[in-house]
């Protein structure tokens, strides 16, 4: 054998200043060691690898050392070394999850009576302490009441409200946390960095990610992308961790806003085809629309998501495209088909209605999503108010022009409009084609295009969709809204202010958001 030894075993803290992200636990257990006030039962609970058996073991390692450096283990001493080695015969690791009888439970009990052979106390650590039958549990119970003054008992569980209360009521309780990702990746760099590993800083971000606050789980995906390649990045963790990608989930979310059903079937192929596992797939999907909730609601959506500033600037562009009752209708689309992919074989097929669904909200019939066409037809009410006041109080004299470049309006040909173009491109590739190699003046309250492409008018006078789409991004990127015609349509082709029937164009509106022809506007 090699004698490898896994990065999660090798970097295993060996005293409480080695554990990160539970300072609130280790400073307590510090102090009790230091001034030797260890209670008699201990009970750690937190979700998996946050660092519950490290610290138990440390703990033991504590309460038996000889030289106690201000509370924390030597690991130098007989004590600690044999302890280290697995050998010392006083600190007995027990899982519960195969030893949870009766007769289990008082056996220890038989052993406990007697001193220890060579240490200041015995310990028990009795690992995933939730899986002890009731039986075992009661005999446990009398133990802790009234034990020996030379027992230590560490109880360590995933589950603690599986616990009965009468156990519960008599250890000192630490919670456990996951861990923020910004800590596991500082000390995913500081690993790579011993482990002479090229680590990139997305890369151990998109680890910690991953790992969902629990340091074991970091490490050990560190350990299996280290496997695959001498530098390790996001592609290289997405393929070790068999993930769809940030680009697919990017590429189904700009299908759903721009309801291209096509497009996102064919993304739902393309994956498929390449093995990867679509249940996983629908799991990323809602944590990335979680992700895009949060862009779109929070003041400081940076506090709260951890990723890079490129991926966080795509999030909030792709997030105002959306409105927040169609965020939350795809989340519960997604949660509904999560929860009934593991009980079919058809995941795909699963996958691939929840997004039929999200796509084309006018065919769903359902509660949710007939509040998301509400929302959407109240949003276009808003924008008709906002633009017919515009007009009304602004009527600047057809001759001023401002071309992309002048004050105040506009940054350079390449800023705003480009901006315009980009952020439009988002929502529809089709656009996005169209508007290339064009160009654009503000005159007055209109934005007037020029292009070579006389498809782009064409496209733009039959598509309400994609003119709609244009106008918002205009109007936002902007701060105003904007009539939209051709250089060389005349002065006289845009619609003048008072011209403009906002009940003709509700009503192509409701066409759109309800599918189909809808009822007249009286």
């Amino acid at each position: 054998m090699s004698g490898y030894q896994a990065l999660y075993r090798k970097y295993r803290p060996k005293s409480f200043a080695d554990v990160i992200g539970q300072e609130h636990i280790t400073q307590v257990l510090l102090t009790q060691s230091r001034t030797g006030r260890l209670s008699h039962a201990y009970l750690f609970s937190g979700s998996r690898g946050t660092g519950k058996t490290t610290c138990a073991k440390i703990l033991a390692k504590a309460a038996n050392c000889l030289e106690l450096q201000d509370g924390d283990p030597c690991n130098r001493c007989e004590r600690c070394l044999s302890a280290e080695s697995g050998a010392d015969m006083d600190i007995l690791e027990i899982d519960a999850a195969s030893n949870n009888g009766v007769e289990n439970i008082r056996d220890l009990r038989e052993q406990a009576v007697f001193s220890p052979t060579a240490g200041k106390c015995r310990v028990y650590i009795i690992d995933e302490a939730h899986m002890l039958s009731q039986g075992a549990a009661n005999a446990l119970l009398k133990t802790l009441e009234e034990p020996p003054a030379h027992v230590i008992f560490i109880l360590a569980t995933t589950e603690p409200h599986k616990l009965p209360a009468t156990i519960l009521s008599r250890c000192q309780r630490f919670e456990f946390r996951r861990i923020d990702p910004e800590t596991i990746a500082k000390r995913l760099l500081w690993i790579a960095g011993e482990e002479n590993l090229i680590l990139t800083g997305d890369a151990a971000l998109l680890i910690a990610r991953l790992s969902d606050g629990g340091m074991r789980d970091a490490l050990s995906l560190l350990d299996l992308c280290a496997g695959r390649a001498g530098q390790i990045n996001e592609n290289t963790v997405a393929e070790a961790a068999g993930l769809a990608g940030r680009e697919s989930l990017f590429t189904l979310s700009k299908a759903v806003v721009a309801n291209d059903t096509a497009a996102a079937l064919q993304e739902i192929d393309r994956l498929h085809s390449s093995s990867k596992d679509l249940l996983r797939l629908c799991e990323e999907l809602l944590s990335h629309y979680r992700d895009l909730s949060v862009a779109r609601t929070a003041r400081t959506p940076e506090k709260l998501l951890v990723c890079a500033a490129a991926e966080l600037s795509e999030l909030k562009n792709l997030a105002g495209q959306y409105t927040l009752t169609r965020l939350l209708d795809c989340m519960s689309l997604l949660e509904a088909a999560l929860e009934r992919m593991p009980r079919t074989d058809c995941r795909r097929v699963e996958l691939e209605l929840a997004l039929v669904r999200m796509c084309a909200p006018a065919a769903d019939g359902s509660p949710e999503a007939l509040a998301q066409r509400v929302e959407a037809l109240e949003e276009e009410v808003r924008k008709l108010k906002r633009n017919s006041e515009f007009m009304e109080q602004s009527a600047p004299p057809r001759e001023e022009t401002s071309p992309f470049g002048a004050a105040p309006e506009a940054n350079s040909p390449d800023g705003k409009w480009r901006q315009i173009q980009d952020e439009a491109g988002a929502g529809s590739r089709l656009l996005f084609s169209l508007l290339k190699g064009s160009s654009a003046q503000i005159r007055g309250n209109r934005l007037v295009i020029s292009s070579e492409n006389a498809g782009l008018k064409d496209f733009l006078k039959r598509d309400e969709r994609l003119s709609c789409l244009l106008s918002d991004v205009a109007e936002r990127v902007l701060g105003a809204p904007h009539l939209i015609s051709f250089d060389g349509d005349g002065a006289d082709a845009a619609p003048a202010a008072d011209k403009v029937d906002p009940l003709a164009v509700l009503q192509t509106k409701l066409s759109g958001i309800f599918g189909g022809d809808s009822a007249e506007i009286q």
